[in-house]
C-alpha cells in the first residue's frame, strides 16, 4: 500500500517550547570546569563565577559533571551570605533541570528564599522566570502563574524596563501554554519588542522571538512563524549557543511541515529531509535532549511518506521512549501519539495492534492531563477520534468526533479579539476536516440522508464564525439564527427550485490513507443533497496562483490550465444538477477564495461558468439564511444610489495615464492617482432622481460616515482601495480627507457603519482579495461590510484597468436597472464583455459576495438615454473623456492601459 504525506502529530501539538533557562544574560561561553571552579573559589560572592558551570554545560552538554563540580565547589566554599549561596543554588536548578525536574524546582524554591534575604531583585526575578518555567513543564500552571506575578513585583522592585519586559514575555508564554488570549499576547509582545532590540540581553531576545514565532504559529501566520525562527536561528549561530539553536530549527522545522502542507505537497521535499538531519545533529552538538526526542516523531513521519513503514514506527517508538523521560508531560504526549499515529496508517488493527493502540490511548489522556493543557487534549482528542472510526461502533465515533469539538469551543472563547478567534479556529481545521470526512465516508444505505446532514451542520459550525456572531451579538433585528438551528433541511427550504449551493472543504492535513482525502463539494438543491469527493487537489494551491497570473496578464495560454481546474473543482458537482438550476451559492475553503471561478471552462471552445451560472461566493449557509429571512421580513427597501468617486489623488502626482489601475498598496503612503472614468461611471450607475454623485474633494470619508445611509439600497465607490493582508483590519477605502478624518476609510471603521440590507460596489481594484482565514474567509473590506449590515458586496480579486471597470459596471446596472437580481446581473455582464472580445482580465476578476439573489430594484428604474456603451466595449466618447484622450495624444502618452505594480 501506497502512504500519503502527512505531518499531523506537529500540526496537533505545535512547536515546542525552548527549554531553555532564562538566568544568564549572556551566551553561553567556553569557559572549562576548572576555571569555574577557580572562580568559585576567588569570588563566591559574585553571580558570575557560579553561573559559569552552566555556561560551560551549554557548550560542553556535560550537565551532571558540571552539576557535580558545582556541588563540589558549594562544599568547600562553606558558609556563603544569602546572596551568594543564592546565585549558587540558580545556577545548580539550572543545570539539574536537564536532568530531574522535579529536583530543579525544589532547588529553585531553595534560591528563591536566600535571594529575598540577600535582597538582589534582579537575581530573584531571573529564579521566578525559571521556576515558572519548570512548573509549566510539570503542568502546574496555576502555580506558574502566581510565580509570575512574585517575577512581576521582582522586576518593578528592579526598576530597569528591559527585566519587566522580559517577564512580560515570559507572561505570554504562559499565556501560550495554558491557552489563553492570543490577540492579548501579540499585543503584549509588540509593546516590547523596542526594549529589547536592538539592545537587549541575549537570553531576553531568545525568549521574544520564541513566543513571537509561537503566537504567530498559533493564529496560522505561518510566513510570520517562520520568519521569527529564523531570526533566531541567526541570533544563536551568532552566539555559538548550538541548545537553543536545535530548538529553534526544530521549531522552524514544524511550521516548513505546515506551510508544505499548506500548499498542498505531495511528498516531502529535499529541504525538509536535510533539515531533520541538521536539527539533530545540532541538538546532539549542544545536548539538548528536549529537541532529540521530538526530532525522531518528525523522522518518523518522513520515513511514512517515503513507504517505509516500518522503519517509521520504529523511529516513532523510539520517540516515545525518549520523550517519557524527559518530564514534560507535553512531549511524553507528542511520543505515544506518534505511535498511534504510526498503527493507524499501517491498516486495520489486529487484536493485539487494537489492545496496543487502547493502551497508548490511555497513556497518552495520562500524560495530556497531566501538562494541563488543552491543546494536549485537543491532540489527543483528534487521534482518539481517528481510532475510534476504525474500530467502531460508529456511535462511539461521533461521540469521539464531538469531543474534539467540544475541547477547540473552550480553547476558542479564550481569545477576545474577533480576528485572532477566527485565526485561533482556522489553524484547527483538521477537528471539523476529520469529522465532516468520516461523516461522508459513511454516508451510505439507510443512513445516508441523517450522515449527509450531520456533515453539512458539522462543517458549518467551523464557516464564518466570527461574522456570524458579529451579525448576532450586534442587537440588529435580523440577528435571529442561533448555531443550534443550522440544519441542512431548513436551508434547503430557503434555496429557490433554480438555486444550488456548492459546499467545499478542502483538507488542510494529509491523510491516513489514499482512500481518506478528506476534501469534498456537497451539491445542495431544494430537493436533494449529494458529496463528491475532489481527487484532483494535489498542488492546488500553486495552480489556482498561476491560473490566476495567466489571467491577469492576459495570458493566451489559460485555456489548459482552465479545464484542469475545472475538473477538479466543477465537473463532476455540476454533472449532479438538475437541468433547470441557474444560480450557483458557492461556499468556499482557503485557497478557492482566490480562484476567478467565472472563467473556467472544461475545453477551449465550452462556456465559461459565467456563461452558464449566475455565481455569488457566500460565507456561509448559516449567514447567508440569516440574509433570506431578513429580505422575507423587509416590507419597504429603499431604491436610491450612492456613489463616490475620484478623490483627490493621495501623495505624490502620478505621470497622466490613459486608463490607470485602481491601485491596491498596504500603506497610505502609495503614491495613487485620479481615476478619471471612476467619474463618469460614478454618474451612469447614480442616474435616478433620488440618487446621488459625489466626487473629488466631496467624495470624503467624513461625507459617507455622517450620510443618511437609510436613504440607499446601494452604495457605489468607484475609488483606491488599501489592502492589508497582515492586518485586515487596517484595509482601507481611500477617500478624500477633511474635517478631522484622513480619508482612509479602515475596516475596522467601515464595520461601524448602517448598512442592514445594501448592495455595496467596490469597484477599486483587489477589494475582494483581502486576507482569507480558514474557515472565516476574506477578511479586510468585505468582511466589514457585512459586519455592517451589507447584505451583497461586489468587489474585484485584482487590479482592474480603470476603462474596464466602467465598461464592466456600465453593463452590471443596466441588468439591475431591469429588475435583475445582483449575481444575474453580473454574469450577464460578464457574459457580454466575454462575446465583445474582452480577455477575462477585464471582468472574471469581478465577484459577488454574499447574497447574489438579492435584487435591489425589484420594479426596475428608467435609465438615460446617454448611458449607452459601445458594443466593442469601449466606453462611449463623451466631451469630457474626448479631452482627456486629445491631452493624452499632445503629451505623446500611448492610449492603453496599465497596472500599479503590486507591493510586496
Amino acid at each position: 500500500m501506497s502512504t500519503r504525506w502527512r505531518s499531523l502529530i506537529p500540526a496537533l501539538l505545535g512547536a515546542l517550547w525552548l527549554s531553555v533557562p532564562v538566568a544568564w544574560a549572556g551566551p553561553p561561553s567556553s569557559a572549562s570546569l576548572a576555571s569555574c571552579r577557580r572562580a568559585a573559589s576567588q569570588e563566591p560572592d559574585t553571580r558570575e563565577a557560579w553561573g559559569c558551570f552552566y555556561d560551560h554545560a551549554r557548550q560542553a552538554g556535560d550537565y551532571a559533571a558540571s552539576a557535580e563540580a558545582l556541588r563540589a565547589s558549594l562544599a568547600q566554599a562553606g558558609e556563603l551570605e544569602p546572596r551568594a549561596r543564592g546565585y549558587a543554588l540558580l545556577a545548580l536548578a539550572n543545570l539539574v533541570g536537564e536532568l530531574d525536574t522535579t529536583a530543579a524546582v525544589e532547588l529553585y524554591e531553595q534560591a528563591v528564599v536566600e535571594l529575598e534575604r540577600g535582597g538582589d531583585s534582579l537575581a530573584l526575578t531571573l529564579t521566578l522566570l525559571n521556576l515558572a518555567h519548570r512548573q509549566r513543564v510539570m503542568g502546574e500552571l496555576e502555580r506558574s502563574a502566581e510565580t509570575l506575578r512574585a517575577a512581576e513585583r521582582s522586576a518593578a522592585a528592579h526598576g530597569d524596563p528591559r527585566w519587566i519586559a522580559t517577564v512580560a514575555v515570559e507572561r505570554v508564554r504562559h499565556t501560550l501554554r495554558s491557552s489563553g488570549d492570543l490577540g492579548e499576547a501579540a499585543s503584549m509582545l509588540g509593546e516590547v519588542e523596542p526594549l529589547l532590540f536592538p539592545d537587549g540581553d541575549y537570553q531576553s531576545q531568545v525568549n521574544w522571538l520564541s513566543a513571537a514565532a509561537s503566537v504567530h504559529r498559533q493564529l496560522g501566520q505561518l510566513d510570520e512563524a517562520r520568519a521569527a525562527h529564523e531570526r533566531l536561528i541567526a541570533l544563536t549561530e551568532g552566539a555559538d549557543d548550538a541548545y537553543v539553536e536545535a530548538s529553534a530549527r526544530y521549531n522552524r522545522l514544524v511550521v516548513m511541515l505546515e506551510q508544505a502542507r499548506a500548499r498542498g505537497d505531495g511528498s516531502p521535499s529535499a529541504e525538509l529531509v536535510a533539515e531533520v538531519e541538521r536539527a539533530l545533529a545540532v541538538s546532539v552538538r549542544g545536548g539538548n535532549k528536549w529537541v532529540a526526542g521530538p526530532m525522531r516523531c518528525i523522522h518518523a513521519d518522513l520515513l511514512r511518506a517515503q513507504g517505509q513503514l516500518d522503519a517509521a514506527e520504529a523511529s516513532a517508538r523510539r520517540c516515545r521512549d525518549e520523550t517519557r523521560g524527559l518530564g514534560d508531560p507535553r512531549l511524553a504526549a507528542d511520543g505515544v501519539l506518534a505511535v498511534l499515529d504510526v498503527l493507524i496508517t499501517k491498516g486495520p488493527l489486529s487484536a493485539d495492534e487494537a489492545d496496543e493502540a487502547e493502551a497508548l490511548l490511555a497513556e497518552a489522556w495520562r500524560h495530556a492531563e497531566a501538562s494541563g493543557e488543552a491543546q494536549v487534549r485537543y491532540a489527543v482528542s483528534v487521534i482518539e477520534a481517528e481510532l475510534r472510526w476504525r474500530t467502531g461502533p460508529r456511535e462511539r465515533a461521533i461521540a469521539a468526533s464531538e469531543a474534539v469539538l467540544v475541547t477547540l469551543e473552550q480553547l476558542r472563547l479564550e481569545q477576545s479579539d474577533p480576528l485572532s478567534r477566527a485565526e485561533f479556529q482556522g489553524s484547527r481545521a483538521l477537528g471539523y476536516e476529520r469529522y465532516v470526512d468520516h461523516l461522508l465516508l459513511a454516508a451510505k444505505g439507510r443512513d445516508e440522508a441523517q450522515l449527509l446532514a450531520a456533515a453539512f451542520e458539522v462543517g458549518e459550525r467551523f464557516r464564518a464564525r466570527v461574522l456570524f456572531e458579529s451579525l448576532d451579538g450586534s442587537g440588529r433585528e435580523h440577528a435571529t439564527l442561533s448555531l443550534a438551528e443550522v440544519e441542512l433541511a431548513s436551508f434547503q427550504q430557503l434555496l429557490g427550485p433554480r438555486e444550488a449551493a456548492l459546499v467545499y472543504q478542502l483538507a488542510s492535513a494529509r491523510d491516513f490513507d489514499d482512500q481518506r482525502r478528506g476534501s469534498w463539494v456537497m451539491i445542495v438543491t431544494r430537493d436533494a443533497v449529494r458529496a463528491v469527493p475532489l481527487t484532483e487537489v494535489d498542488g492546488l494551491r500553486g495552480r489556482i496562483e498561476l491560473y490566476t497570473e495567466l489571467v491577469e496578464r492576459r495570458d493566451a495560454s489559460i485555456d489548459e490550465a482552465a479545464a484542469r481546474l475545472w475538473s477538479a473543482l466543477l465537473a463532476d458537482a455540476l454533472a449532479e444538477l438538475p437541468a433547470q438550476i441557474d444560480s450557483l451559492a458557492l461556499i468556499l475553503d482557503g485557497v478557492l477564495h482566490r480562484l476567478p471561478f467565472a472563467s473556467l471552462r472544461s475545453g477551449p471552445d465550452a462556456p465559461t461558468l459565467a456563461q452558464r451560472y449566475a455565481t455569488s461566493v457566500v460565507p456561509s449557509a448559516r449567514v447567508l439564511a440569516l440574509w433570506y429571512r431578513h429580505e422575507a421580513t423587509t416590507h419597504e427597501t429603499p431604491k436610491a444610489v450612492l456613489a463616490l468617486a475620484d478623490p483627490p489623488p493621495v501623495g505624490a502626482p502620478l505621470p497622466p495615464k490613459p486608463a490607470p489601475a485602481r491601485s491596491t498598496g498596504t500603506t497610505p503612503e502609495i503614491e495613487l492617482g485620479p481615476l478619471p472614468f471612476a467619474r463618469r461611471e460614478a454618474k451612469l450607475v447614480a442616474h435616478g432622481d433620488d440618487d446621488l454623485v459625489w466626487v473629488g474633494a466631496a467624495a470624503s470619508e467624513a461625507a459617507l460616515v455622517n450620510a443618511a445611509l437609510e436613504r440607499f439600497s446601494v452604495l457605489h465607490l468607484a475609488t483606491h482601495a488599501i489592502i492589508d493582508e497582515r492586518h485586515p483590519g487596517r484595509s482601507a477605502i481611500v477617500l478624500a480627507p477633511g474635517d478631522g478624518n484622513d480619508g482612509m476609510l479602515q475596516a475596522r471603521e467601515i464595520a461601524r457603519l448602517d448598512l442592514r440590507g445594501k448592495l455595496v460596489v467596490l469597484s477599486a481594484c483587489s477589494s475582494a482579495r483581502d486576507r482569507v482565514v480558514d474557515g472565516e474567509g476574506v477578511m479586510g473590506l468585505a468582511h466589514a461590510l457585512f459586519e455592517a449590515g451589507a447584505h451583497v458586496v461586489v468587489g474585484g480579486l485584482w487590479p482592474l484597468r480603470d476603462d474596464e471597470a466602467l465598461a464592466l459596471f456600465e453593463r452590471f446596472y443596466r441588468h439591475l436597472d431591469a429588475g435583475e437580481s445582483v449575481a444575474a446581473a453580473l454574469a450577464a455582464a460578464q457574459r457580454e464583455l466575454a462575446a465583445a472580445g474582452a480577455k477575462p482580465a477585464a471582468w472574471a476578476g469581478v465577484v459577488v459576495l454574499g447574497d447574489g439573489t438579492f435584487v435591489p430594484f425589484p420594479a426596475g428604474r428608467s435609465r438615460p438615454s446617454d448611458a449607452a456603451v459601445t458594443p466593442d466595449g469601449e466606453p462611449g466618447r463623451g466631451p469630457m473623456l474626448g479631452w482627456i484622450l486629445g491631452a493624452l495624444a499632445l503629451l505623446g502618452v500611448a492610449v492603453v492601459g496599465w497596472r500599479v505594480a503590486k507591493p510586496s
